[in-house]
């Protein structure tokens, strides 16, 4: 079963206990449900199209496995189920995360070096321009600051996945 949220709206100023959101639900290319949360801490609310896809969907999150929250009760760790709301919520996350790291990649150099956040004043769309001794501005900068990872030009996945595995980085403008 493929999911996907598209049209995705988010509104970061109105995301107060939870992202305030709206965005089509499609399964397997068609458009089953429209989910939304208002930001306030309460329960997504999803409008279904098709009920019969809601069975389908609800089924397939029960068969994963529960998750740790990492929190603890009387010694027991607190677990959760996945369902429809939790997954819509880590793609609305993703989306908003997306969302700035490619506007930070528009206006400048953005990297990570272990757990720190660096940036470049420098013309992105001049990176991989080759200078007259056969290097990119690229290969310097990573040259210049060993385990630099330079956060220009990767795909949607790896931005996700390079960002997600730094937990030191604030990002800012």
């Amino acid at each position: 079963m493929k999911l996907e949220l598209k049209s995705i709206q988010y509104n970061a100023a109105l995301s107060d206990e939870t992202n305030a959101y709206s965005a089509k639900l499609y399964k397997d290319g068609k458009h089953v449900a429209d989910v939304a949360n208002r930001g306030h801490g309460g329960c997504d609310e999803q409008h279904w199209r098709d009920h019969t896809a809601r069975r389908d969907i609800e089924a397939y999150f029960a068969t994963f496995p529960r998750q740790e929250t990492g929190y603890s009760l009387k010694g027991e760790p607190v677990t959760y189920q996945p369902d429809l709301e939790s997954w819509s919520n880590e793609q609305v996350d993703r989306f908003a995360l997306l969302k700035t790291l490619k506007a930070a990649c528009r206006k400048k150099v953005v990297g990570i070096i272990g757990p720190d956040q660096v940036t470049f004043k420098f013309d992105p769309d001049k990176l991989d321009v080759q200078y007259a001794h056969g290097e990119t501005a690229r290969q310097l900068f990573i040259k210049r600051n060993p385990g630099l990872v330079i956060l220009n030009g990767l795909s949607d996945d790896q931005l996700v996945e390079v960002y997600r595995g730094q937990s030191n980085i604030v990002l800012s403008d």
